[in-house]
């Protein structure tokens, strides 16, 4: 019998009785049947007419037999009647009740009188209601009997199923008994999703000889092979031997069983006992048998039984194909596991997205993709949809490749079709892209996938904001940060420091301020790397008071100082030349149990470096290496290019054997110096040779060493050599930067062939190079010098399309007559005044003869 399919049989009255069976239990009703459960009567008397006992069973015989339930009559026998006694009488009088006047009399005397009845007499309904056929009724009323919601006083209410077991056992009759311990087993299964219970409920049936059907033991099985209860699972199946016979649902749930558990061999032996037994494997059976098989790896056995599967004339089906090309793919036997789709085709089982995906994903891990993408192919002509699972799986292959511009391609047609993207497969673009130079690409990706609502990793978010920092690009990286926060994805300490240190080397301080109040409403921890980077932010600035007032901030928070915190400050103070102060924090750090490192170091020999101060520069130097530092090629440059600057030539190639002996490698920075210096003196041709020098040493010349000599020529004049060492640079794969035009036009403009300046001045344009203050004033004075004002007006004009205000050279050289100023080191640097607020005379023409002097600004900043 089917006891999940309601009868029609007074189903919906009994089924609206049960449901008015429950409500929630009060206090009173609960001590009321605690108190009643515990209370025995010596006897009740059934048969005598005179006693009592038997007056009350006859009026519950004559309430409960009757088709309607009269309320006045029950509340005459409730009066004097206790719940063990009405539980004797009912048990006595089962047979001949009316199933649904009982229900109702539940439910009236529950209702309106609280009476408590036993577990016993609640199990005596169900098992009258299933004999009537009314199984619905029967399963609510078991149902909220297990789950305590009638006034019913259990033993132990962890053990209630247990109890109601009991129950359904002492009350049980031959013509009910089955079916209601298959209600049971199945309400535990289902009901409370509980196998445990329904196997404590089988095992204590076992105890006492009873089964359930074979159907429910079945259900059974499957619902500890679904919990992975495999040890119950052979408990039960071992005890239906003893009084049910396993059929085809019963073998192959437990062959399922050892096949999960990995014990294969074990189900082969049960496969073969099967088939003794005269039970045919039907096309699950096989298909499980199979599975497992392939997914231990036993794929030629897999193979043979699926041949004895079709000799018994049972035709494999996808499930069976889709084990074997599954096995074959993880085993990377990928021309058999084409044989098998072949094989399909041919047998006229269409393959599913499932198997084709297999398959895809199969060549793609071995490196295949070309074959991947035939697969897919196929599945497109024999009217399979390419999914999500598709498209990623070949995505994965081409970046494991290496193949990312094919990739990129598929990304934006996974895009474009609305197919959601993997976030790794999104962050391997995102990495390539970034390391193509192609950072406004991953920006579009990311902001795809936030569009998405994909939330990408903490780390890529990190990568995505540092790289926009990197660039300059601020603004774009404080969008993208508060669009987390929109999406609910919020950002990690990590992230949010990237951002704030990217702020702060921006020189966007005020920002990075704002961003650390955000955090701190957001309840986030601020931790060292923050406060390190406002300090450094506050001491790039100049702020250096600020700086100091954020490490107290630390202090008070209880956070410990650590070395960057030091070398921030201690750079801040070295900048600004005040080295006494830097000195006495250097001791501070020192009291703090703090050991000064190479950058400490490095950082206070800079500081005496920049004031020309050598001789202590060399002290602190003997310092470094009595602490048993090592020096590194920083610090080597640090002093080679003060002591070149100062004309030391004889200290600075003392140093440079020293680098060398202690295997410390020269860098262009190192030559660079030297470089600078020779041309600073006019011998440009020996320092073309430590051009050939690096090279040797196995040193690329970059850009910086290029520009100074070009400057140094164009310092003399001699612009053809200038123009020969540009091209020989381009040779070599560098292209000119800003300074490097800056210059060559400089230099055409004192010669006074504006012609060539502007060539110059157009090309670096058309190359994408931006001109600062510097180009701008640099070309206006030559025109301004020759006398065209108009011109030198029209590049005035022309300097407001990057947004550069004019500063104090810029009105220098188009008014003020002086002195040309005539630098080695530095030709022209630009200020950063306020523009003024009147052109003067600038409009003015003025002879050649009486022109100004080119601004004051100095061109190479090296």
């Amino acid at each position: 019998m089917d006891f999940r399919r309601p009868s029609s049989l007074l189903s919906q009255e009994a089924r609206t009785l049960a449901v008015n069976l429950i409500r929630p239990l009060t206090g009173a009703a609960f001590a009321s049947a605690h108190h009643y459960q515990n209370h025995r009567l010596e006897s009740v008397v059934v048969a005598d007419d005179d006693g009592g006992g038997g007056g009350l069973a006859k009026k519950v015989m004559q309430v409960l037999s009757q088709p309607f339930l009269d309320s006045s009559k029950c509340r005459e026998i409730l009066g004097g009647l206790s719940p063990i006694q009405f539980d004797r009488i009912f048990s006595d009088v089962q047979s001949a009740v009316n199933p649904l006047t009982s229900l109702k009399f539940f439910d009236w005397a529950s209702k309106t009188r609280d009476f408590p009845f036993t577990v016993r007499s609640y199990c005596v309904l169900v098992h009258v209601l299933l004999r009537a056929n009314v199984p619905a009724s029967a399963r609510l009323v078991l149902i909220r009997l297990i789950d305590c919601n009638f006034a019913v006083a259990f033993a132990n209410s962890n053990e209630r199923h247990l109890e109601v077991a009991r129950a359904l056992v002492d009350t049980a009759c031959v013509s009910s008994s089955s079916m209601a311990f298959d209600l049971l087993i199945h309400i535990c299964c289902t009901t409370f999703k509980n196998a445990r219970f329904a196997f404590d409920a089988f095992q204590l049936l076992r105890v006492h000889g009873l089964f359930p059907s074979v159907r429910t033991c079945n259900f059974l099985l499957n619902s500890l092979v679904k919990s992975n209860e495999f040890d119950k699972c052979r408990v039960v199946f071992q005890s239906m031997s003893m009084g049910i016979s396993p059929d085809l649902y019963t073998f192959s749930t437990m062959i399922n069983a050892y096949c999960k558990l990995g014990k294969v061999e074990d189900a082969i032996a049960l496969f073969g006992r099967m088939e003794e037994s005269g039970c045919c494997g039907s096309v699950i059976t096989y298909n499980t048998m199979i599975h497992g098989l392939c997914k231990s790896g036993k794929l030629d056995e897999a193979f043979r039984l699926k041949q004895r599967m079709i000799d018994k004339g049972i035709d494999p089906s996808i499930v069976t194909y889709s084990s074997l090309l599954n096995g074959l793919v993880k085993s990377e036997r990928m021309d058999e596991a084409t044989s098998v789709l072949n094989e399909m085709v041919e047998k006229g089982t269409a393959p599913n997205d499932v198997v084709y995906n297999t398959l895809i994903d199969g060549f793609c891990k071995v490196g295949n993709v070309k074959e991947a993408m035939r697969v897919r192919d196929d599945m497109v002509i024999r009217g399979v949809s390419p999914n999500t699972v598709t498209y990623n799986s070949l995505l994965h292959g081409l970046s494991k490749m290496g193949d990312m511009q094919k990739a990129e391609g598929l990304l934006e047609e996974m895009l474009s079709e609305g197919i959601d993207v993997h976030p790794g497969a999104v962050s391997r673009m995102i990495h390539w892209l970034i390391g193509q130079s192609r950072l406004d690409s991953a920006v579009r990706l990311f902001d795809e996938m936030l569009a998405r609502s994909v939330r990408l990793s903490d780390a890529m978010c990190t990568v995505i904001i540092n790289e926009l920092c990197k660039v300059g690009k601020m603004h774009k990286a404080l969008r993208l940060y508060s669009e987390l926060f929109e999406k609910g994805f919020g950002a990690n300490i990590v992230t949010c420091n990237a951002l704030v240190h990217g702020l702060c080397k921006g020189g966007s301080t005020k920002e990075a301020v704002t961003l650390v109040k955000q955090m701190l409403e957001r309840v986030m921890s601020l931790d060292n790397v923050t406060f390190n980077a406002l300090i450094i932010g506050c001491c790039k600035e100049g702020r250096i008071d600020e700086g100091f007032r954020l490490k107290e901030d630390m202090i008070r928070r209880g956070m410990r100082l650590d070395l960057f915190t030091y070398n921030a400050l201690l750079h801040g103070l070295c900048t600004l030349g005040k080295m006494e102060e830097a000195l006495d924090l250097w001791k501070e750090t020192v009291e703090a149990g703090l050991v000064p490192d190479l950058v400490m170091y490095s950082t206070i020999i800079s500081g005496y470096c920049k004031l020309k101060n050598l001789d202590k520069a060399t002290d602190v130097f003997k310092q470094l290496l009595e602490s048993g530092l090592d020096p590194n090629d920083v610090v080597y440059n640090t002093l080679i290019d003060a002591h070149c600057k100062n004309g030391n030539m004889a200290d600075a190639v003392r140093l440079l054997d020293e680098m060398k002996q202690k295997h410390i490698s020269p860098t262009n920075v190192t030559y660079a110096s030297f470089i600078h210096y020779l041309c600073s003196i006019g011998n440009i041709e020996a320092a073309k040779k430590n051009l050939d020098e690096m090279r040797n040493v196995g040193l690329i010349p970059n850009v910086v060493c290029y520009t100074i000599i070009i400057e140094g020529y164009c310092k003399l004049g001699h612009l053809d050599e200038a123009n020969n060492m540009l091209e020989e640079m381009r040779c070599h794969g560098l292209a000119p930067n800003k300074i490097t035009y800056t210059i060559m036009i400089d230099g055409y403009c004192r010669e006074g062939d504006l012609e060539k300046a502007v060539k110059f001045f157009n090309e670096m344009v058309e190359n994408g190079i931006v001109p600062d203050i510097v180009t701008y004033n640099t070309l206006a004075y030559g025109f301004c010098k020759e006398g065209n004002m108009e011109e030198a007006n029209n590049i005035f004009a022309r300097m407001h399309l990057h947004d550069l205000a004019p500063n104090k050279a810029t009105y220098a050289g188009m008014e003020t007559p002086i002195q040309v100023a005539e630098s080695t080191e530095i030709i022209m640097q630009c200020t950063a005044l306020q523009p003024a607020t009147s052109l003067g005379t600038a409009g003015q023409a003025v002879e050649p003869g009486n022109c100004p002097a080119r601004p004051s600004d100095k061109l190479y900043v090296y």
